[in-house]
């Protein structure tokens, strides 16, 4: 199987815009300087029209942080599933 990229989340977005969903699980907690557990547990409907890749950090979906350099991880848990994290953040992008 090929490396999932940055390259290969962006076309993952863009091929299932209509249709795509996010849970954030955790995010990073300026008070402590450390990631904490969201506690949610429900999925977020992504709306088309919130998508901008021109925000290459985010592409302006809430709940969806990148940094800079190679520091991303992205783990396919399936093929409608990813799982995406990093230093600040960890969140699951999955479409139906």
């Amino acid at each position: 199987m090929a490396r999932f990229t940055k390259a290969s989340l962006k076309s993952f977005i863009r091929k299932n815009q209509e249709s795509l969903y996010i849970l954030q699980k955790t995010s990073f907690n300026w008070m402590t300087d450390g990631v904490d557990e969201t506690g949610k547990k429900d999925y977020r409907k992504i709306e088309p029209s919130e998508i901008d890749f021109n925000k290459q950090y985010n592409y302006w979906i809430d709940g969806l942080w990148m940094v800079w350099g190679s520091r991303n991880t992205f783990e396919l848990i399936n093929d409608k599933t990813i799982e995406i994290y990093n230093c600040c953040w960890k969140a699951l992008l999955k479409t139906i």
